[in-house]
């Protein structure tokens, strides 16, 4: 049995300015920067505790979003998950998260939060192959409209590859809200890890 606590503080958030050619209001490219708006300190931490078989986790984060020309307003951000596996035979994974941030002049805040739930299996040994299943949820509720929320149900085969590279083939079936709208992607990924 081990356990592990991390904490941590990072530069706080700012969003607002046009993204680069998508033209949309965008918190990825303006957060990002060294130099920021928002100077004071956002502070997170995580902790864990299990063993080789189990492992359980909690983290959260808390500080302020200062949209540009907008008085600042708090957020939080917190999830919990478990991992479980058996050699490299079966492993198990559950994860939920959540964040909400103040909404000012609104009663209420804006919330998004998800799960997501994922199994895999060896199936052959040499060379090594997985198949794995995969289930995931994002929902968006604030007091300005209706709440939306996406599905998507993955399946497929993860087949290790040399240099810690691994290929996937998987089949996606997605559901989006209103138009209720369903659509299915099959897949090819090759993900390297550096």
């Amino acid at each position: 049995m081990s356990a592990t606590v991390d904490l941590y503080a990072v530069n706080g958030l700012q969003q607002g300015g046009v993204a680069p050619m998508i033209g949309a209001t965008s918190i990825f490219f303006t957060s990002r920067s060294y130099s920021d708006n928002n100077s004071k300190l956002a502070f997170g931490g995580r902790a864990t505790i299990g063993n080789n078989f189990i492992r359980f986790g909690g983290s959260a984060m808390s500080g302020e979003l200062q949209p540009d020309g907008a008085p600042r307003r708090n957020y939080s951000i917190a999830g919990v998950d478990v991992r479980a596996s058996c050699e490299d035979l079966l492993r198990l994974t559950f994860e939920y998260a959540t964040r909400s941030e103040e909404v000012p002049g609104l009663a209420g805040d804006n919330m998004v939060y998800g799960i997501v739930a994922s199994g895999e299996v060896r199936v052959y040994n040499c060379p090594k192959m997985y198949l794995f299943s995969r289930y995931d949820t994002l929902e968006y509720r604030d007091n300005l409209g209706p709440d939306a929320g996406v599905e998507r149900f993955t399946w497929g085969l993860n087949i290790p590859t040399p240099g810690g590279t691994l290929l996937s083939l998987n089949h996606e079936h997605w559901i989006f809200p209103s138009p209720q709208e369903e659509i299915d992607v099959v897949g090819t990924r090759w993900t390297a890890a550096f």
